[in-house]
């Protein structure tokens, strides 16, 4: 009875401790906490960001690719380097606006609004099996490549896409000069029993349900200091959460690919890739590693696993950075990039 009485005492507490780790992760995906109320003329000029910003998708060009569905992209500049963007989780090719300025003034850029994402069409009826989609997404990049002709050239990833990059390079290492990955998804490793609870709580109804707060407060978690020009953003993600029809495709979409991120981590593929190599994170990323299911992680545990893993890595934290990086701080983003880009191409010329 001692024994039983003992068992049941742990079972309770273990029970317990699994309930408090749930509601914080579901709380750090949708607060509630409000966040301070703005000024009028803060929202007036935060606003007005928000439209200089949207003015640019008049840019934005779209293709058909081989799997039928027609993808939105941006292609701005010349040069001797093509950098070819992918975005994460929920984002779009407005997560590189603030790059491309720069970045274009002596590279081509073409940056992609993945399936499903942005003014991308995704699968009509999204029969694709979510652990199958970050090959369905490497896929389609491949496919917009053929379709532009781009032989070879810089893959620059932020999050899943870092993840979705990561897997493109060893799937077409011949197609891929250059990895660049920013906040990569993928190394952090989760447990059975996390990725269980991560999915029990990332079901489609919670994004379908979201609020504005929950919207802005899920945005906020992604900065260090979020920039006034995250305006734009979050009007872009609130208009979408305006559209019953909409809004229920793209929670849909973020389910599954939540799921094909736990099903396709990359860390121990990372040896594969023998290319040159860029990983940089932000220091006070909130989102990598996972605040409650690996708190005794810090960022740069991450950072030095990719290190370790990868045969030709650089690693870069760049200070008062989250997890949106490249849109917080894009000069320093920007200039460890063209860095990058430098030494390897003198590498090249030394040859």
């Amino acid at each position: 009875m001692g024994f039983w009485n003992t068992y049941q005492k742990w079972f309770k507490k273990l029970i317990k401790t699994v309930r408090v780790i749930w509601q914080k992760t579901k709380a750090f995906f949708s607060p509630e906490k409000e966040g301070p109320k703005e000024s009028e003329k803060e929202k007036y000029k935060q606003t007005q960001t928000a439209a200089d910003a949207l003015v640019k998708e008049s840019e934005k060009l779209f293709t058909q690719i081989d799997n039928g569905l027609h993808i939105a992209y941006y292609d701005r500049g010349k040069g001797l380097n093509t950098l070819l963007f992918v975005h994460g989780l929920g984002g779009s090719a407005a997560h590189w606006q603030r790059n491309l300025d720069e970045l274009a003034a002596h590279n081509r850029c073409i940056v992609i609004d993945l399936p499903g994402y942005g003014d991308s069409e995704a699968p009509q009826k999204q029969n694709i099996k979510a652990e199958d989609l970050i090959d369905f997404f490497a896929e389609s990049i491949g496919q917009l490549a053929e379709k532009l002709n781009l032989n070879a050239f810089v893959l620059i990833g932020h999050s899943m896409g870092g993840l979705i990059s990561a897997n493109f390079t060893l799937k077409y290492p011949q197609k891929v000069q250059k990895l660049i990955l920013a906040s990569p998804a993928g190394i952090e490793h989760f447990s059975t029993v996390q990725k269980t609870m991560i999915k029990s709580f990332s079901k489609s109804k919670l994004f379908e349900n979201q609020s504005e707060s929950d919207i802005r407060n899920a945005y906020a978690q992604n900065f260090y200091s979020m920039p006034a020009q995250a305006e734009a953003l979050i009007q872009k993600r609130l208009a979408l959460q305006a559209d019953a029809k909409k809004r229920r495709i793209y929670a849909q979409w973020i389910e599954k690919c939540i799921v094909a991120m736990l099903a396709n981590p990359v860390r121990e593929q990372l040896a594969h890739i023998e290319i040159p190599c860029l990983v940089i994170y932000g220091e006070q990323d909130k989102l990598i590693p996972n605040p409650y299911l690996n708190k005794h992680l810090k960022t740069h545990n991450i950072a030095n696993i990719a290190a370790d893993k990868l045969p030709y890595a650089k690693v870069v934290l760049v200070p008062e950075a989250g997890h949106l990086l490249p849109f917080e701080q894009p000069e320093a983003f920007n200039q460890q990039v063209l860095v990058f880009l430098d030494s390897w191409q003198s590498d090249l010329d030394a040859r």
